[in-house]
């Protein structure tokens, strides 16, 4: 019996795994783009969010187009368009698998420049 799906069943480790897996060792230095430094978060900011958020705590699912209130404000801002037709993604990675499975067929062609961003790739091999 087959677990997967063919079309991830032989799909090679990400490059950027790999990388992740490197630089996440205490004796490497890392200057890759993407992972800044550790002591610049906003900690103290992001708990007191956090810590706000829990006072009045939304644990059920929502819209599968994401947040109603930033769906109207991104609605009135740049579309002038109705909130439904906005989609809200959790990042630029879902966002393109989205795309992907969405309007690419297995075998169809896709232009990216070089270098271009690897987990991108990542996703258009699959």
């Amino acid at each position: 019996m087959q677990r997967f799906a063919k079309r991830v069943q032989n799909a090679p480790r990400s490059f950027t795994r790999k990388i992740l897996d490197i630089i996440g060792q205490d004796e490497i230095i890392s200057f890759a783009g993407g992972l800044p430094d550790d002591s610049l978060f906003p900690y103290a900011m992001i708990k007191e969010k956090v810590d706000e958020y829990l006072k009045n705590p939304i644990y059920q699912y929502s819209s599968a187009l994401g947040a109603i209130e930033l769906r109207v404000q991104l609605a009135s801002t740049y579309t002038n368009s109705n909130k439904d037709q906005i989609l809200v993604t959790t990042g630029s990675q879902q966002g393109l698998d989205l795309l992907c499975k969405a309007f690419l067929d297995e075998g169809d062609c896709i232009v990216v420049e070089a270098p271009s961003y690897l987990a991108a790739i990542n996703i258009f091999a699959l």
